[in-house]
């Protein structure tokens, strides 16, 4: 991150993160799923960092901590709970609206595509910059 800056690192992680999960759930070879799982886990997890730095960067020193917790709670957590939750709900073989646990997965995925936008454009760059310089 520091090197070639927040948002290239973030594209590169959530755009690795979706097609290794969108592969992982679509296909049946088990040497291609064995990668697809290793490299979804790697950008997946390389993304908390990412939104740290995100969430924390952004906001005074003063109010820093409040600030992270806050978009900790509300999104990250909130995403553990309700993600595979939306998944079993829609993925339910029997009664699901999609009726497909890889199926679901993989349309959650697609729909995470206007995050990258959204980062790119209006997150704020902070590489090589000092705290106080983002905020001055």
């Amino acid at each position: 991150m520091e090197r070639w800056g927040r948002r290239p690192t973030a594209m590169v992680y959530f755009a690795g993160g979706i097609i290794f999960s969108m592969v992982l759930f679509q296909v049946s070879d088990k040497v291609v799923s064995f990668f697809a799982l290793m490299l979804a886990v790697f950008f997946g997890l390389g993304m908390s960092p990412l939104m740290g730095a995100f969430a924390t960067e952004l906001f005074p020193t003063r109010i820093r901590g409040q600030a992270a917790a806050w978009v900790r709670n509300w999104f990250e957590i909130a995403g553990f709970v309700l993600g595979p939750a939306l998944v079993g709900v829609l993925g339910d073989h029997a009664t699901g609206a999609i009726g497909n646990v890889g199926d679901t997965v993989t349309l959650l995925m697609v729909l995470q595509l206007p995050t990258i936008w959204l980062v790119w454009r209006y997150m704020p760059e902070t590489k090589g910059l000092e705290l106080e310089d983002i905020h001055a």
